[in-house]
């Protein structure tokens, strides 16, 4: 069993908002298999299909989570982060070697000891069994503890405030356009500065904060969308299930 790693701090990442819950599915899902088929975080057209096809896939790659590449899709800094394909075949060999060993020892015990009982026999080479497979199942990464002030510091000294005449880039400006076609952008440049000047708020990122920014006034401002709001519900139900 190999272990795949998940940011604690994913939930609300603006990549996250951006991809949307769907697609994050199709992610964690991927991540699953390529830990389990050793890939390296390489995912290919076939089983892009077999998990909801290159549509949400495109949301991932969109959200630079994924990037396209021959013959399928890769995880964005797999290396860095994800366990190397090399080192986990080696491990499963190790393990089967010293299952396979294992075996051997109590099938001797069984077949040629003498002097000791057959149960206690199997028992001994259950035990060694057992242990060898436990010591498969077993090997979630440890929690690794980390300075947590010097995190905390070093982030807080890549923020900065929003400064009088930041504007957001071309990009930016497209993905506010293509998903809120009724926004008036220019006011909600003006909306989104105001806010954070009078907050006080210092970020890491001002672009992808402003691209949270446009997801939330989709999520609570629906008019922005040129879609309906979604019916209110009646007496606790929700209308689908009336």
């Amino acid at each position: 069993m190999t272990w795949g790693k998940i940011d604690d701090q994913l939930a609300f990442h603006p990549k996250a908002l951006e991809a949307g819950n769907e697609a994050l599915g199709m992610w964690v899902r991927s991540m699953s298999y390529s830990c389990q088929m050793l890939t390296g975080g390489f995912i290919s057209n076939e089983i892009v299909l077999a998990m909801g096809g290159p549509k949400i896939a495109g949301k991932l790659v969109q959200a630079r989570l994924w990037e396209i590449v021959e013959g399928g899709y890769q995880f964005h800094d797999w290396g860095q982060y994800q366990p190397c394909a090399e080192t986990e075949k080696a491990k499963r060999e190790e393990t089967r070697r010293a299952r396979s060993e294992a075996g051997k020892l109590g099938a001797n015990a069984r077949w040629n000891s003498k002097d000791t009982p057959e149960p206690m026999a199997n028992a001994m080479a259950n035990a060694m069994a057992n242990g060898m497979a436990n010591a498969w199942q077993n090997d979630a990464p440890e929690p690794e503890p980390e300075p947590i002030k010097n995190i905390i510091q070093e982030s807080d000294e890549r923020k900065t405030a929003l400064k009088a005449n930041w504007e957001p880039s071309e990009a930016g400006i497209e993905f506010a356009k293509s998903r809120a076609p009724s926004l008036v952008i220019a006011d909600e440049i003006q909306r989104f500065k105001d806010y954070n000047a009078a907050n006080g708020r210092r970020m890491v990122d001002w672009e992808a904060t402003w691209r949270t920014w446009v997801m939330n006034v989709i999520r609570f401002r629906p008019e922005v969308t040129n879609q309906p709001p979604p019916p209110k519900k009646q007496f606790g139900i929700e209308p689908e299930d009336v």
